[in-house]
């Protein structure tokens, strides 16, 4: 999409307040008169008063409606008597004019001087030896038509790497040709741009896009070739460029390079095609420490005074080469480069820098390149990632689609960033699923640069970012960001100045920032009066942190948006009654430690999909039995501690019943701290994913195990383990960790083996057993297991694996045979 000027920027701000304006109308609606609200506040609803007040209140509703509709036709008129969108597409279908075009940044990426990069030159073997035959045998896999996909983030060094490789090998070909494709290709001029490097020619004028394939296959057909295409955005591009590659058998190559995961695994993928995939990693410390000081200093040394900020600098880079190259360029140019006050304002800065300064102007155009690849949805959600950067999905930019629920269409957008390689995995859970994620700094202040442009929210607080128009009226959503000592200026906020009272969506209440102000003259300083969350009437995310609160239940009900309640500290208190009322709940947390019985009415939220973190301890048999009218519930989480045969815990075995048979419930966590064993009357769901039962235990494997086809994660204890149990286990498709507690082992020919082809996706199994038993693992069992944990107390030698040698009991070595056959065994404890 190309930029757009000052006048068609500033009809695009109108136009999306308007809509924000329009949301709010509905907004107001809702409150007021849906769901029975219009009448809420009398009891004589009927009565000449209520009637007034309703009167009033359209009345209101009906001028605002107007105002919009006048906004609406007013923006319209404007559109056409600028002809703002028409100009905008005619100038996008013309040749560049006069007018300052913003530089390829690739240009001076491809011809960087060898002598001036740093840090590519083991993937530049590795690409080489993809090209020249020294990554295969012999054969006629190596005559094969071969594809090299380099993938990573934009900046990373993508397109000098695809260069570097094509300078050092295209004298072993025939022909070659190095071609750059944009997000928006000109199909047309990139095969002509092909056929003009292997030494052909064509007529774009007249030529069509078959007729130039056709023209490039016929020139190729008895040629070895080396292409390079880069910078591919998209599969069907790829698709598209890839029908004039003619496989000859003469070991012709092609690199592409892309941002994108699933173009690189296309590439590959292509018919009679076949390669690699390298993926470009960011600069270790040294070689950004090496490159950032050649271009600031011309040299490899750094003063001392300069270390402390310069690491600092380094690290909002996070090793991407074009970041350090942008930002040491603009120190060099700097004619005070030598004072350390200029380092620090550029650190303090940088945010700023991105919007202003000509330096890094290309480096917003690398990383805006990106932005404007995505969707609505996923620039929302990329946005997003600048304010809070957990549990978006509770603030409305996910949508229901037809059989999928918002948290599987949330899983897709969270897999699709990473593809695009805008964010990266930080950790995995047990099932081997990304379930948290990184941003580069540098990526991070884009984020926060374009959200500002955009009006997605502001930040109030922190000293660099003090240019955020944090007194613009029509402001949506706010991050404070600020210490303890201002957490009372935040709390008793005047939020009249802004549109809506009912702006604020997310809420996050930290221990650190509340009741720590000192000196503390009496205690109850030390608590924090939060009434003035229930004036945001369209908060849908709440998490607190702190135990110093004071005078916040009580008005959850007035939340009638609320989606998420996340309460992880303990408050020493009941849990308020009044959550119930709040019927758009889909998920209550509360921390383990606190544990408190089920607020009362807990079957009422029929939207409630996460539970975790109550006691059915002194909880009613009502509430307990409410559970099971939950049909919507998707992961529960209890503290049981009462005794078998008590009402409690035959209603708990009613509604854990009654839940299987609703069968949506995923996971499933119950921590028995007393002598009841109602497990034993447990049907799991077959859809269940997650189960782990603590200190209850099963007398054997039960009988319904092999129905849980989608079983990932299992954890619970057995009376007795015997070998048809193990092997309903081994046969679970799907289980990836296994936590296995046994008393007794019923053995048959005296040891208990896992045979061939069992468990086959199992990653971690942990096998504990008082008594040891003979355990053998056979050739072929458990092939992607990564970690084996054998608990059982005494001294430890060192044993030879396939993964090198490994600490293991010693009075369990005669037990434990044929450990040499897990091939990928990493991490081996007993």
């Amino acid at each position: 999409m190309e930029a757009l000027d000052a006048q068609q920027a500033e009809w695009r701000r109108k136009v999306r307040e308007m809509s924000y304006d329009m949301e709010d109308c509905v907004d107001l609606f809702m409150r007021r008169f849906g769901d029975g609200a219009g009448g809420g506040n009398s009891k004589a609803v009927g009565g000449l008063v209520a009637q007034l007040r309703m009167l009033w209140s359209r009345h209101n509703l009906a001028r605002k409606i107007q105002k919009l509709k006048a906004r609406v036709e007013d923006e319209s008129r404007r559109r056409g008597r600028y002809r703002l969108l028409d100009d905008h597409a005619a100038r996008g279908n013309q040749q560049p004019s006069a007018s300052p075009v913003t530089m390829d940044p690739r240009i001076s990426a491809l011809y960087e001087e060898a002598t001036a990069l740093v840090g590519i030159d083991a993937s530049l073997r590795k690409a080489i030896g993809w090209l020249t035959d020294e990554e295969e045998g012999e054969g006629a896999r190596r005559q094969q038509l071969r594809v090299v996909s380099i993938v990573g983030f934009g900046g990373i060094g993508k397109s000098t790497l695809a260069r570097r490789a094509y300078n050092e090998t295209r004298g072993q070909f025939d022909c070659s040709a190095f071609v750059s494709v944009s997000r928006s290709p000109n199909m047309k001029r990139i095969f002509a741009d092909i056929l003009s490097g292997v030494g052909s020619q064509c007529d774009v004028s007249t030529d069509s896009e078959h007729q130039l394939i056709d023209k490039l296959r016929e020139h190729l057909q008895d040629k070895r070739y080396l292409i390079v295409i880069d910078d591919i955005w998209s599969e069907n591009a790829w698709k598209i460029i890839s029908c004039a590659f003619v496989e000859n058998d003469r070991r012709s190559r092609v690199i592409t390079t892309t941002r994108h995961q699933n173009v690189a695994s296309a590439c590959l993928h292509t018919p009679n095609f076949h390669g690699h995939v390298h993926r470009v990693e960011p600069l270790n410390n040294a070689d950004s420490r090496r490159l950032f000081f050649r271009r600031v200093f011309n040299s490899e040394d750094c003063p001392e005074d300069f270390q402390t900020t310069s690491e600092q600098i380094l690290k909002k880079c996070g090793g991407v080469p074009l970041a350090i190259i942008s930002l040491a360029s603009t120190l060099a140019c700097q004619s005070n480069v030598m004072v350390i006050e200029t380092w620090e304002k550029m650190l303090n800065s940088l945010c700023y820098r991105l919007e202003t300064s000509p330096s890094l102007e290309w480096m917003r155009h690398v990383l805006d390149l990106s932005y404007k690849d995505l969707c609505p949805n996923l620039r929302a959600c990329m946005l997003y990632l600048g304010i809070f950067p957990e549990d978006w999905i509770a603030e409305g930019f996910v949508c229901d689609a037809y059989g999928h629920v918002p948290e599987e269409i949330a899983e897709g957008y969270f897999i699709e960033l990473i593809n695009r390689s805008i964010i990266q995995v930080a950790e995995f859970n047990e099932y081997n699923e990304a379930i948290s994620c990184r941003v580069h700094d540098i990526m991070l202040d884009f984020i926060i640069s374009k959200a500002t442009e955009d009006n997605f929210f502001a930040i109030v607080g922190t000293a660099d970012q003090q240019h955020i128009r944090t007194g613009n009226p029509s402001i949506r959503r706010v991050s404070f960001r600020i210490d303890h000592m201002e957490c009372d200026r935040v709390l008793h906020l005047d939020v009249s100045h802004w549109s809506n009272d009912s702006l604020l969506l997310s809420c996050k209440i930290r221990s650190d920032c509340l009741g720590r102000s000192p000196p503390p003259p009496t205690n109850e300083s030390m608590f924090c009066d939060l009434t003035i969350i229930s004036k945001f009437h369209l908060l849908k995310y709440l998490k607190i942190t702190s135990s110093r609160l004071s005078a916040l239940f009580g008005t959850i009900r007035t939340l009638r948006h609320l989606r998420t309640l996340d309460i992880d500290a303990d408050l020493r208190g009941q849990f308020p009654e009044d959550v119930c009322e709040a019927a758009s709940l889909s998920a209550i947390i509360v921390s383990d430690s606190w544990a408190p019985k089920l607020p009362h009415g807990i079957g009422r939220l029929k939207a409630l999909r996460v539970l975790k973190g109550f006691s059915v301890c002194s909880s009613s048999v009502e509430d307990i039995r409410g559970l099971g009218e939950l049909s919507n519930l998707w992961e529960l989480e209890l503290r049981v501690d009462m005794v078998q045969g008590e009402p409690e815990a035959v209603a708990l075995a009613d509604a854990l019943c009654k839940l299987s048979s609703w069968d949506n419930l995923r996971s499933l966590v119950l921590d028995y701290s007393g002598s009841s064993n109602i497990v034993e009357l447990l049907t799991p769901p077959r859809r269940l994913r997650r189960l782990k039962v603590r200190r209850a235990f099963f007398p054997m494997v039960p009988d319904w195990t092999p129905l849980l086809s989608r079983l990932a994660f299992l954890d619970f204890r057995v009376g007795m383990l015997s070998s048809s149990g193990l092997h309903a286990l081994a046969r679970l498709p799907c289980l990836v960790h296994l936590a296995l507690d046994v008393d007794q082992v019923l053995l048959r020919q005296g040891k208990l083996a896992i045979h061939s082809a069992a468990f086959p996706c199992l990653r971690k199994f942990c096998f504990s057993y008082r008594v040891p038993c003979d355990l053998v693992f056979e050739p072929g069992s458990m092939p992607n297991l990564h970690t084996l944990d054998m608990r059982f107390d005494a001294q430890t030698v060192a044993v030879a694996t396939p993964s090198g040698f490994m600490l293991v009991r010693i009075e369990y070595l005669r037990f434990l045979t044929g450990i040499e056959h897990l091939q990928i065994l990493t991490s081996f404890t007993a």
